[in-house]
């Protein structure tokens, strides 16, 4: 899993198989994508970079212009389809100050999905009803990152940036700035501008409240990848960045995934439980 930003400023973020974009995944285009007219976004499958089997193509106001099949980088049916759909594409503020790019629908988040956290960390994955599903990616704000298998309200880390060293520093840089290009352009693409999650949130049956994402990670894993010194010297947390806010509710204290409502992961008090709310360990 990873994300790989085009020369004319398109980005794309899901699965390569042998350095070639294959597999499931998400397209930002810059402009429109190609073969597909007034198409913003593309979220679907792929072979050897080009768009095969099963997608759905989005309009910059996020309304879905044509799904079913793909060969050879076109969609194989009449283009676009006169469909009803509640299926739509949605970039929106979250309360806790997270940003969700992502397909939507009345049950909150279903489909592919970014998360952006208000720390700057990122999150990538599929969707189900609101919860993270599958394989995602977690690329923290300094550049580390891990993939996380996601089982119902069990996260468990598959691999991680530590089994890596040779990562280039310059290159998520640059993936960072490319991915702020890409979002500017979605929106700048519309009249309306950053009016554009507002049009669709108007939309009572397909709005995501922010209760309905779940964007807790894996817990007990270390986030940024760097080993704790053996010295007696203060380490910013790896799991709440230093802010002391758990990130299981984001500092709410409660959890759509508990019985009760509330977060055992900072016993209700919104701390991170890992530091205590001290930001350090």
């Amino acid at each position: 899993m990873g994300y790989y930003l085009f020369k004319n400023g398109s980005i794309y973020a899901g699965d390569f198989y042998k350095n070639e974009i294959s597999g499931n995944g998400i397209l930002i285009s810059s402009g429109e994508v190609e073969n597909c007219p007034h198409s913003k976004v593309y979220v679907g499958n792929w072979q050897k970079g080009k768009k095969d089997g099963f997608g759905r193509c989005y309009d910059v106001y996020g309304n879905l212009l044509y799904q079913g099949q793909f060969n050879n980088d076109k969609p194989t049916e009449a283009y676009p389809l006169n469909i009803s759909s509640d299926k739509k594409i949605s970039f929106k503020w979250l309360e806790e100050g997270y940003y969700f790019l992502g397909e939507i629908n009345e049950n909150g988040a279903n489909g592919y999905g970014l998360i952006i956290f208000n720390n700057g960390d990122l999150w990538q994955s599929s969707f189900l009803n609101g919860k993270q599903k599958g394989i995602g990616l977690y690329l923290s704000y300094d550049g580390d990152w891990e993939t996380i298998n996601c089982v119902d309200d069990n996260r468990v880390v598959v691999s991680s940036s530590t089994e890596y060293e040779n990562q280039s520093k310059i290159a998520k840089s640059n993936f960072k700035q490319a991915l702020s290009a890409a979002l500017d352009n979605f929106l700048s693409a519309s009249q309306k501008g950053v009016e554009l999650a507002g049009s669709i949130s108007n939309n009572n049956n397909a709005g995501i409240q922010s209760s309905e994402i779940d964007v807790s990670t894996s817990g007990n894993s270390n986030m940024n990848g760097k080993p704790k010194s053996s010295k007696n010297v203060k380490v910013t947390c790896s799991l709440c960045k230093g802010t002391g806010v758990c990130r299981f509710c984001g500092g709410s204290g409660r959890s759509t995934t508990s019985k009760d409502g509330y977060c055992s992961g900072c016993h209700h008090n919104g701390k991170c439980n890992n530091c205590k709310g001290k930001g350090v360990v």
